[in-house]
């Protein structure tokens, strides 16, 4: 892109307080990319995602976790808890300064506080509020604790993972709180537009639940259309048990989608591997991929194992190449090794290098999903250290003497 850079951020200097729990984490780190002033409120001696698996060179350590870099990056550090009388009464003051909350508490946890909606409202009427909870705010199972796990299983996705004849499976990486921070951060901005065009503070539910049953789209309105359900049908296979998708390659595996308008492109391919088969694919041209008058069960089965000789005798980046020469859906499956080494993000930029003084070390650090015409992402700075922004807000912009810091740390209120 060549458009001018702006000299502000999108949100340039707009305040948001994040009590997000492992819901929401990314809805934060993405408005602190777009130039938001995240503080993120850690109960006193840090967040529990500080302790999460992977750390930095292996080492176990609240400020070493690469969990908790990755969705901090940007943001401020303070340790509050809104619990106590003191640490409410501070909540309820940065409140009064703040556009957007963000928080994954227990559901009513911050109305028993005294700083739910309703308080933060009367303080600031033009406040937003994202609540990103498991199941939303209200229903039968709205006070059920939950995790990414309980979220994928509640909305659907891991009853379509894995093979038919076994249980479900779920994803390694992460879905539902990823799937909640994002619907989280779209919240919020939408709330932002209403708080702005009528004046009156939003509350914005998010139910995990909710994100994931939208997100599977191939399932979800099959039951009430058709009373039918959608099966795991296996890692590498898609309607049923004849079309695989995934390849052994040489050196790892690709993605291969077999659509019916390109078996003229199959065999062009075909023809210069020189792979022969006892028909012609070309023939298939304009034949459904399945159901009535698809292709004959045992040429697709002959189709089938030529294919899969021809790609483990292949590297992955050949096969990528070859079959972008012929318009076909083929490409690598990228381990996170490809991603960092990979061309098509090198020319965007994604990948970007964080300072981290204490570490002695500069990190690479995953950009943004999307790229803007006239304002950079914010990749930094790196993640803050627990309550490393105390004395800049409580004494710098609330006043607070030092000795009432630490009266208010003596009694767990920071």
């Amino acid at each position: 892109m060549t458009a001018n850079v702006a000299t502000a951020a999108p949100l340039d200097r707009l305040r948001v307080l994040d009590l997000s729990g492992y819901f929401g984490a990314l809805s934060t780190r993405l408005l602190a990319g777009v130039g938001a002033d995240v503080i993120r409120i850690e109960p006193p001696g840090g967040h529990q995602s500080r302790r999460t698996a992977p750390f930095y060179h292996g080492v176990p350590h609240p400020e070493r976790s690469l969990y908790w870099f990755q969705h901090n990056a940007g943001k401020r550090s303070i340790t509050l808890n809104p619990a106590t009388a003191d640490g409410r009464a501070l909540f309820l003051r940065l409140a009064e300064t703040a556009a957007i909350v963000v928080e994954s508490q227990e559901v009513g946890a911050l109305d028993r506080a005294g700083a739910g909606f309703a308080a933060l409202a009367a303080r600031n009427p033009a406040l937003v509020m994202v609540s990103i909870s498991l199941y939303g705010q209200d229903g039968p199972r709205a006070a059920d604790p939950g995790s990414d796990l309980i979220g994928m299983a509640a909305g659907g996705l891991m009853y379509l993972c894995g093979d038919r004849d076994r249980p479900p499976v779920r994803v390694t990486a992460e879905q539902a709180n990823a799937q909640a921070g994002l619907h989280g951060a779209v919240a919020a901005l939408i709330g932002l537009n209403i708080a702005r065009s009528e004046g009156a503070a939003v509350h914005m539910d998010v139910s995990v639940q909710q994100t994931i049953v939208t997100a599977v789209a191939n399932n979800r309105m099959l039951w009430p259309a058709k009373g039918a359900i959608t099966h795991r049908t296996g890692g590498g296979r898609a309607g049923g048990p004849g079309r695989r998708l995934i390849y052994a390659a040489a050196d790892g595996f690709i993605g291969f989608y077999r659509r019916p308008e390109n078996w003229r492109d199959i065999q062009r391919w075909l023809d210069r591997a020189g792979i022969k088969l006892d028909f012609r694919v070309d023939a298939w041209q304009g034949k459904p991929a399945f159901g009535e008058g698809a292709p004959p069960e045992a040429q697709e089965a002959q189709l089938e194992a030529a294919l899969e000789r021809y790609f483990v005798s292949r590297p992955s980046a050949a096969l990528h190449t070859e079959g972008q020469d012929f318009g076909l859906y083929v490409t690598q499956a990228s381990s996170a090794k490809d991603l960092v080494e990979s061309a098509q993000l090198a020319a965007r930029d994604f990948w970007a290098a964080v300072p981290h003084p204490e570490l002695g070390e500069t990190l690479r650090y995953p950009g943004a999903p999307f790229r803007m015409s006239a304002t950079p992402w914010l990749s930094g700075p790196r993640p803050p250290r627990i309550g490393e922004h105390n004395h800049a807000i409580y004494a710098g912009e609330l006043g607070l003497s030092l000795a009432d810091m630490r009266l208010l740390a003596a009694v767990g209120a920071i």
